[in-house]
């Protein structure tokens, strides 16, 4: 290439080399205007990033954990066991039960209704626990419920296309395990089995919002119709 011209190229070179890039504050406020007065491209400018709230690009800072651990793993009961038997009153054993007692239902046996979890105030520490009764064949905690392990499992079946299991407003401190929940096949559709909380008018303020519900190892399902 000749001389003339490389010297040509270095010197645009330099001057782009030196050319100041624009920042956001220096970019020209009025961008040519449409026919009209319209602005072309006009944006609405987004909020200014402070330096301390930016992520540098490359950083190898982790985000913050969560500030509050919630233990739900299953602890020794530290009350009385209310057995109910097939055919029994398990509502009733639902409204007399205490934070801490264990409600048993047997194995294999079909509890027909619409259950309310009245109000309580236990904790999860403390919960009234709703569950089959126990045997060595239960799944260990920390895993799935299976369909295939169902046949032992209480079952509680509502007959109607109402929720088989509801929560009363503000009730604290549930733990249901080991337990089959679902619907009788001639009901033909159904909304919500297991409705814990009320998303109507009547649930208005956070107090309301039942808490410490866990449902540990159950099986809730539908009917294939519905």
């Amino acid at each position: 290439m000749p001389k003339a011209r490389l010297r040509h190229v270095f010197a645009c070179a330099l001057v782009l080399a030196a050319a100041p890039t624009l920042g956001a504050q220096e970019r020209p406020r009025n961008p040519p205007q449409r026919e009209g007065g319209s602005r072309e491209g006009s944006r609405t400018p987004l909020p200014a990033v402070r330096e301390a709230d930016a992520l540098e690009i490359g950083s190898t800072a982790l985000a913050e954990l969560p500030r509050v651990r919630v233990e739900s793993g299953v602890v020794t009961p530290k009350g009385k066991v209310l057995r109910v038997a097939a055919g029994g009153d398990l509502q009733r054993a639902l409204t007399a039960a205490k934070c801490g007692d264990v409600v048993t239902l047997a194995a294999g046996a079909t509890y027909s209704g619409n259950f309310v979890l009245p109000l309580k105030s236990c904790t999860l520490g403390n919960p009234v626990v709703l569950r089959t009764v126990q045997d060595a064949s239960d799944p260990p905690e920390g895993t799935r419920m299976r369909p295939s392990l169902a046949a032992r499992l209480a079952k509680l079946v509502s007959p109607r296309a109402q929720s088989t299991l509801i929560t009363a407003p503000s009730t604290a401190g549930w733990r249901l395990m080991l337990l089959e929940i679902t619907v009788a096949a001639v009901v033909p559709e159904i909304n919500a089995i297991v409705s814990i909380g009320d998303g109507s008018e009547a649930q208005r303020t956070l107090a309301l919002v039942p808490t410490d519900v866990v449902l540990d190892r159950v099986y809730v399902h539908g009917q294939p119709q519905q």
